[in-house]
């Protein structure tokens, strides 16, 4: 029989596990209800528990001698597995939650008001093309805010534009549920504004919106505050998340366990014993899953919405992907999954697989996660994927070691990401940081190469997250490789992150509804604004500090 608390298999006449000393028939954390309800029988009644007993033994007897499982032997194992991966996926969320705080020094829920700066200066300019000449952007710049209060349902932002440390212009802009407005003080005084209810019809009804800036907006569209917050939420609903689980409870519920064997990984780079669990699956059911899952995703409110946003609704694709690959794609008999449980929790997955489409083109699909680090699954992750069709492989490789969680005050990281892409060559993606919060500094690299092109970012500079996050890198260096030549750009980047809302960063006077303007209103304003004459100054600006 199987333990139910560790899984391990013992002989029918023990009455205690050999692995873990739990006494068998004893059920810890998913004990049944029925049987949760014979320990707390008072004790005149505790000896009907050997009934109990007796009658699972005989039922136990019953299934082998039909050429069954025992129901030890067909729960136990389930249970075990179930609780195995329920462990690994809320010890992966657990890490990743603690090394967002740990970084961040807070957290920041989506009811918190924050304030976003950001600044950057080009220190040098240089490329060995003789035809890019880009050196009179030395000492050009941004410098970047942006306030969001959810409070008061309103955001502020300042952007402007330096070349050679010298302001070029700046834009001020507002939103809330009822208006957004823009200024540009070197251009005119007010602030342009439209109401936000409306905005997709007003603007394709205005002259501003449809025949001078030539674009069209969804009709619907509404850019008011509380819908873009409500419309950016990343996260999936908790309905959703439920109907998700139930699915994949459905699964495993019908899956099939394999007989547990024991095997060898590499934990913390030593080999160490572990179970391996085989997990068949129908490949139909399997089928029915994957397009049930895809479906349960794409009709979340949540994901509808960021959609929305995007202007362009493309869920009549994903509804014909799905029929195509209802139609199409076959998977033919069971598919196996290969589980490696250590201490708990699921420390690596492998499935190899023969897919139909077409009911003549072959596909082989390979897949393996690993993890080497059982008590903090994050830092080390490796991922191989295959799909080979008719002798092309696309393959997807990744790597991820470091201590991702930060132990006394350290943050590093090692990534690789390689994607080998039939007839397109190699694509690879590599990342390097090292954080130390003790001494409050940061260095790395960023690097993405496709055959003899590609780009890198260094970087390197402090690092401070005691009041908010900020980020002071000096030494910010991009090499870009590309048709034989190469260019360089050096500078520097300042970036914050902190709570609370900067309710005073603009001041909002006049307002111009420019949406409401026919094109007479609108010349007649520009006229008495002097747009065009200070949009030659700034023209004129520009050229005199590139050519000086």
């Amino acid at each position: 029989m199987y333990c139910i608390n560790c899984g391990a298999k013992n002989d029918d006449h023990m009455k205690f596990c050999t692995q873990c000393g739990t006494k068998l028939y004893q059920f810890s954390g998913d004990t049944s209800a029925a049987t949760q309800d014979v320990e707390q029988m008072p004790k005149k009644r505790r000896s009907f528990k050997f009934v109990y007993i007796l009658a699972a033994i005989l039922i136990l007897a019953a299934f082998t001698a039909m050429g069954k499982n025992g129901i030890y032997r067909t729960i136990a194992p389930k249970a075990y597995l179930g609780n195995a991966l329920n462990k690994t996926f809320s010890q992966i969320s657990d890490e990743i939650s603690k090394s967002k705080k740990k970084l961040l020094g807070f957290t920041l829920s989506e009811k918190d008001d924050f304030t976003i700066d950001l600044s950057g200066v080009l220190d040098s300019i240089s490329s060995d093309n003789e035809y890019m000449d880009l050196g009179f952007l030395k000492g050009s710049g941004i410098n970047t805010t942006i306030s969001i209060d959810k409070n008061n349902k309103q955001m502020l932002g300042i952007f402007q534009l330096l070349l050679k440390d010298d302001p070029m212009f700046s834009v001020n802009a507002f939103l809330n549920d009822e208006e957004i407005g823009v200024n540009v003080p070197e251009l005119f005084d007010a602030y342009w504004t439209a109401k936000t209810a409306n905005f997709g019809r007003d603007w394709n009804d205005s002259y501003f919106g449809s025949e001078m800036l030539c674009m069209n907006l969804p009709e619907n569209l509404n850019i008011s505050f509380s819908n873009i917050m409500d419309k950016s939420k990343r996260s999936i609903t908790e309905e959703t998340k439920k109907q998700m689980a139930e699915a994949t409870k459905e699964l495993l519920k019908n899956a099939k366990l394999g007989k547990m064997t024991s095997t060898n990984v590499t934990i913390k780079g030593k080999s160490v014993k572990a179970r391996e669990i085989p997990v068949t699956i129908s490949g139909s059911e399997l089928k029915s899953y994957l397009i049930d899952m895809v479906e349960l995703y794409f009709n979340d409110e949540n994901v509808k919405n960021q959609i929305s946003m995007a202007g362009y609704d493309f869920t009549d694709e994903i509804d014909e992907f799905l029929n195509d690959f209802d139609d199409y794609v076959g998977i033919r008999g069971d598919i196996t999954i290969e589980l490696v449980e250590y201490k708990g929790v699921i420390v690596k997955l492998e499935v190899e697989k023969e897919f139909e489409i077409y009911e003549e083109t072959e596909i082989e699909l390979a897949l393996e996660i690993s993890f080497g680090d059982n008590k903090a699954l994050i830092n080390d992750i490796s991922v191989d994927f295959e799909i080979e069709v008719e002798g092309e492989k696309l393959v997807v490789q990744l790597t991820s070691e470091g201590n991702h969680i930060p132990r006394k005050g350290l943050f590093t990281d090692s990534t690789e990401l390689t994607v080998k892409v039939p007839y397109e060559g190699k694509l690879v993606f590599k990342s390097e940081c090292d954080i130390d919060l003790k001494n409050g500094t940061i260095d790395g690299f960023s690097e993405i190469k496709a055959d003899k092109n590609g780009i890198k970012l260094d970087y390197s500079g402090e690092y401070s997250n005691s009041r908010g996050l900020k980020l002071s890198l000096s030494d910010v260096g991009i090499t870009y490789k590309g048709y034989g030549d190469t260019s360089k750009i050096s500078g520097s980047i300042d970036f914050s992150l902190e709570k609370g809302a900067k309710k005073d960063l603009i001041t909002i006077t006049e307002k111009q509804y420019i949406l409401d303007m026919d094109f007479d209103e609108y010349i007649e304003y520009t006229e008495d604004e002097n747009c065009e004459e200070k949009l030659y100054e700034i023209q004129e600006k520009f050229y005199e500090l590139m050519y000086e």
